[in-house]
């Protein structure tokens, strides 16, 4: 998938933001079929494209909540919750208290930022190397699964201090 497009998902997803997005919609945007995109939305950002438009639309209400005198009812329906109940208990399960509180106390919460792709190619410097010649050896390895990069990276070990013994041998 083209960055370029990735990036028009994330411009569709803001400028319809009180709207229903429909996957199919940011599927066409994206030239790929709806689950190819779930997919590699997940994969690039580590979060789903569902909960990513769920936490996006929450933090835009934030704004409205505390720099508007609309009424919590009316905040809750312009976002897409189905009344100020659901949009309450979204509230509680993100930020921790309900969108009264968050009014009334002026309480500091974290909102969750747009997200945006930006590539930097680095390298283009020059390796030396060389070619030798090895006796026969045999190669193993360790195979495991994590269930997301986050995962991976902290279990994962650095390149040369493995558990993975040298095992030489002489003919295959």
């Amino acid at each position: 998938m083209n960055l370029q497009r990735f990036n028009d998902v994330l411009h569709y997803i803001e400028a319809h933001i009180t709207e229903t997005i429909a996957i199919d919609d940011l599927a066409r945007c994206a030239m790929l079929s709806p689950y190819n995109l779930q997919k590699l939305f997940t994969v690039l950002t580590g979060i789903p494209l569902g909960e990513y438009i769920r936490r996006r639309k929450l933090s835009r209400s934030l704004f409205e909540l505390l720099e508007t005198k609309q009424f919590i009812l009316d905040i809750a329906l312009q976002y897409g919750y189905a009344g100020p109940d659901n949009y309450t208990k979204a509230c509680k399960k993100y930020f921790g208290c309900t969108p009264s509180d968050i009014r009334a106390k002026r309480q500091t919460v974290s909102a969750f930022p747009k997200l945006s792709i930006h590539v930097q190619i680095k390298g283009g410097s020059s390796m030396n190397y060389r070619v030798e010649q090895l006796d026969a050896f045999q190669v193993v390895g360790v195979k495991e699964s994590y269930a997301s990069m986050d995962e991976r990276v902290k279990k994962s070990q650095p390149f040369g201090n493995s558990s993975l013994v040298h095992i030489k041998s002489n003919s295959y």
